[in-house]
C-alpha cells in the first residue's frame, strides 16, 4: 500500500472540532500533528490521547489517533478509532480508506473492498481508495477488477509513490 494520508492539520475547524480552548489546542493538535509528522506515533497517540479525553466526539481527532496506531501496526486500535470517526463522521471518506489498509494487512479483503467501495462514493476521485480496492481484488484472484482499479488509481493521483507502487502492482498482477 502506498503512504497513509497523514492525520489532519490542526486548523480552526479542528480547534473547534475537539472542543478545547485555543491554548490547549495548540498545545496538544500541534504536538501530535508534529509528533506523526515525525513518524513519532506513540508520542502522537499521547497527545491524542489528550484530544479524545478533552471530547470523545472529536472525529478528527479519533481518526487522527487512528491512523497512528496503523503507522504504528496496532490493528485492533486503529480499526477501532477509524470506525469511532466513521460512526461520528460517516462521510469522512479516508477513514475509510485507512481501515481497509488494516484489512488488507489482515487478510480481510472482502471488507477492505467494501470500505473503499464506500470511499468511491464519498469522494469517486480518491485515487487511494482504487489502490486499496484494486489490492483487495489482485489478492482475490480478481486480476481484471484489480488492474482496471489500479488504472483509475493511477489516473487519479498526482503522488508519485502511489503512481509508482500502483504500476509495479499493475505488471505483478499482468505478469
Amino acid at each position: 500500500m502506498a503512504d497513509q494520508e497523514q492525520p489532519g492539520e490542526v486548523t480552526a475547524e479542528y480547534v473547534e472540532d475537539i472542543g478545547f480552548d485555543s491554548e490547549k489546542a495548540i498545545t496538544y493538535g500541534s504536538q501530535a500533528y508534529a509528533y506523526a509528522r515525525g513518524g513519532e506515533y506513540d508520542s502522537a497517540v499521547d497527545y491524542y490521547n489528550k484530544a479524545i479525553a478533552l471530547n470523545p466526539g472529536s472525529a478528527i481527532a479519533h481518526y487522527n489517533r487512528g491512523w497512528a496506531y496503523l503507522n504504528l501496526g496496532r490493528y485492533d486500535l486503529a480499526t477501532a478509532d477509524l470506525s469511532r470517526a466513521i460512526e461520528l463522521e460517516p462521510k469522512l471518506a479516508m477513514a475509510y480508506v485507512n481501515r481497509s489498509c488494516i484489512y488488507l494487512n489482515t487478510e480481510r479483503y472482502d471488507e477492505a473492498i467494501t470500505d473503499c467501495n464506500k470511499a468511491i462514493e464519498l469522494e469517486p476521485k480518491l485515487a487511494e481508495a482504487y489502490l486499496n480496492r484494486g489490492l483487495g481484488h489482485g489478492r482475490k484472484g480478481q486480476c481484471d477488477l484489480a488492474t482496471a482499479d489500479l488504472r483509475k488509481a493511477i489516473e487519479l493521483s498526482d503522488n508519485p509513490a502511489l503512481i509508482q507502487y500502483a504500476k509495479q502492482t499493475m505488471e505483478g498482477i499482468e505478469g
